[in-house]
């Protein structure tokens, strides 16, 4: 069972196990994270760059671009345990 872990966050200790079914998204999740990235991806495109203002650019786009890794690293991570978890029988 997932124990605590002391430090600054919200950690846990986790088995292999643990971790591997915590990263499988369900069907649901998943459409909901491409739904999403989507958004992201669409709200990147809009940007229109501001000669007067290049720092706020700068920074709403490197946010965008944030979400968009985490949101892609969500579901490789969840197709990767999918991949290993499947036994050839």
């Amino acid at each position: 069972m997932a124990q605590p872990a002391i430090n600054s966050f919200s950690s846990y200790i986790l088995t292999t196990a643990e971790e591997q079914q915590g990263m499988q998204l369900n069907h649901e999740q998943k459409m909901v994270i491409q739904n999403r990235l989507c958004q992201i991806a669409e709200a990147k495109l809009a940007l229109t760059f501001d000669p007067a203002n290049v720092q706020r650019f700068l920074q709403e786009e490197a946010e965008l671009q944030g979400q968009i890794g985490i949101l892609k690293w969500l579901l490789a991570s969840s197709a990767a345990v999918e991949a290993n978890s499947i036994t050839p029988q």
